[in-house]
């Protein structure tokens, strides 16, 4: 993918933009999501989907992950890297070894069914730097319905496919404003003074002999005994 310089094509290649270390930035939100093409399939076909990559150096870490609707094929610089059956579960491999410094392509061969298609992709890379970028399908990408040898090596010229269509679009997300309501203070513990005793709800006590002869617990009050009031003391 060439890079273009209009603020439109910029924000058409948000995903993408990460990649390089020019810094390039969105201008406006830019739509994610599965995407398909806008021309008319047929049951038990296949779509082609591909995306070029330029990566400016060699990642340390790599991971696609994939949503499909039909079976389907993932292909990195033309080597296979994933293959599972479609549906709403999510996909994905460890594709470092398969990454290089430079042009590249993201190719998915995807079963065409006869309900609601799509394709969905996020590819994320982390640099020796630390630095993380992302690509996701956002509506860019070069579709086929015909198989052409070589499709998905970075160096097929994909110039006459025509450009995806998002299908499920969703909006960039924002990055989250933290509001955090201050916790109030527990109450403070009452400090009793010296000669005081505290009550122990676990179990029932009395502190001195109110006159039961019966209770177990029952002790003679001492010079100085305070008793403390509960209501689980009868």
């Amino acid at each position: 993918m060439k890079l273009r310089t209009s603020p439109q094509a910029l924000a058409g290649l948000a995903s993408i933009a990460l990649l390089w270390s020019a810094g390039l930035q969105a201008q406006q939100p830019v739509a994610t999501g599965p995407v398909w093409s806008a021309s008319r399939g047929r049951t038990g076909g296949y779509l082609y989907l591909r995306q070029r990559l330029r990566l400016q150096d060699v990642p340390v870490a790599g991971l696609i992950q994939v949503t499909c609707s039909g079976q389907f094929t993932v292909y990195i610089n033309g080597s296979s890297v994933l293959r599972a059956p479609g549906g709403d579960r999510e996909q994905s491999a460890n594709v470092t070894r398969f990454l290089a410094a430079g042009p590249g392509a993201i190719a998915i061969e995807c079963a065409e069914g006869a309900g609601k298609n799509g394709i969905r992709f996020v590819l994320t890379v982390r640099y020796q730097s630390g630095r993380a970028a992302t690509v996701e399908s956002n509506g860019d990408e070069r579709v086929s319905r015909s198989f052409f040898a070589g499709w998905e090596k970075p160096a097929y010229d994909d110039s006459t496919w025509e450009t995806s269509q998002l299908v499920g679009a969703r909006a960039a997300p924002t990055p989250p404003v933290s509001i955090t309501a201050p916790r109030p203070s527990p109450p403070a513990q009452p400090v009793l003074p010296p000669g005081w005793y505290e009550p122990d709800y676990a179990r029932l006590a009395r502190t001195w002999d109110i006159g039961s002869a019966r209770d177990p617990y029952a002790r003679a009050r001492q010079q100085g005994d305070r008793m403390v009031m509960s209501s689980n003391v009868p």
